[in-house]
């Protein structure tokens, strides 16, 4: 996604659960920067939680420069996206599936 690359990967401990964490670099700007982006994918995160697999998966976003200039309404929809993807590659190979 433009904004952002979001990692996935098991948790075999909690199937009913889904973890979700943010990374924001330093190449990204300073702190005021790297805040405002992760206030703004963690609201994204809270609009598109609808949108998010049963569970039994750890999600990281790592946040690049365009989540911070893009639309509110686009970084939903990348969101939304990006959390239907690793649902299909978990039903299809039963395995890990990449970012």
């Amino acid at each position: 996604m433009p904004a952002f690359v979001l990692q996935v990967g098991p948790r075999p401990d909690a199937p009913d659960r889904v973890g979700i964490g943010f990374t924001v670099t330093k190449k990204l700007g300073g702190a005021v920067v790297r805040n405002r982006i992760r206030r703004r994918l963690r609201a994204a995160v809270r609009a598109a939680a609808d949108a998010l697999s049963a569970g039994g998966v750890d999600l990281v976003i790592v946040a690049r420069q365009a989540a911070l200039t893009c639309p509110f309404d686009q970084l939903v929809a990348q969101l939304r996206e990006a959390f239907a993807r690793p649902r299909r590659g978990f039903a299809r190979t039963g395995s890990r599936p990449s970012s």
